[in-house]
């Protein structure tokens, strides 16, 4: 069993589903990260060092794999062929039962046509007539994570757990979170951030009556829910 969580530039996953990926993890299931672009347009922190800071946070997730598209940052474009195309592939050679992906409401434009051109690249995906020279794969769930914005949660998962190795992982994250002398002030780096994405867990966490968690948004029916999991295919996490 394998869960897939995409991110538009490195980070979002990481400050958006490390804990789900930790949690799943120790169930037995592989996690991967796919993140679409380097990030080259931010305002602080360079290509390298961001890459540095990525395989730093990855390890802290316990991560089976982490991959990056390298689409252009500031770029993404829900109907350009060749982005939808790399990401076709990547899902078909990952196979995941699932993928976590950004709420498609945000304030930065790469999130939003990442949103959109992700849906299309699952759905694609499962077409044999699209790249037929690779195996086609349709991906049985699709869940939507917090970015910027905060959504109501069809369901929270319980993080509690594991979410100081998850705090581990985004302070791996020192070119975007730390404001130190030359670094330009931006929203992940003033003061309280690191103390915000606390809140917000605890906001999610006492939805359910934790103390901390992560809340994902379903637009479709789910497959199963056994044992307070997300199963996707009816299949148990011990199978």
């Amino acid at each position: 069993m394998k869960v897939c969580s995409i991110g538009i530039h490195p980070d979002d996953a990481d400050f958006g589903t490390g804990g789900y990926l930790l949690v799943m993890a120790q169930a037995g299931w592989e996690t991967v990260i796919l993140d679409l672009t380097e990030g080259e347009k931010s305002t602080n922190g360079t290509v390298e060092e961001r890459r540095e800071e990525a395989a730093r946070s990855a390890e802290f997730l316990g991560l089976t794999r982490r991959m990056n598209c390298r689409l252009p940052d500031c770029g993404i474009n829900r109907s350009s062929p060749e982005q939808l195309a790399c990401i076709v592939r990547h899902l078909r050679r990952e196979r995941p039962n699932l993928i976590l992906i950004p709420y498609w409401k945000d304030d930065h434009p790469d999130h939003i046509e990442g949103s959109h051109l992700i849906v299309r690249a699952r759905y694609i995906a499962g077409l044999a007539s699209y790249i037929p020279e690779e195996k086609p794969f349709r991906i049985p769930c699709i869940l939507f994570y917090p970015c910027r914005k905060i959504f109501k949660p069809t369901f929270v998962v319980n993080i509690t757990s594991v979410y100081e190795q998850k705090e581990k992982a985004a302070r791996s994250f020192t070119s975007q979170v730390e404001r130190t002398d030359g670094r330009r002030p931006t929203p992940l780096n003033e003061p309280h951030f690191l103390e915000r994405l606390r809140a917000r867990a605890q906001l999610f966490g006492a939805m359910i009556g934790a103390y901390q968690g992560e809340g994902y948004l379903v637009t479709e029916p789910l497959p199963l829910i056994a044992r307070g999991w997300l199963i996707p295919g009816g299949r148990n996490v011990n199978d």
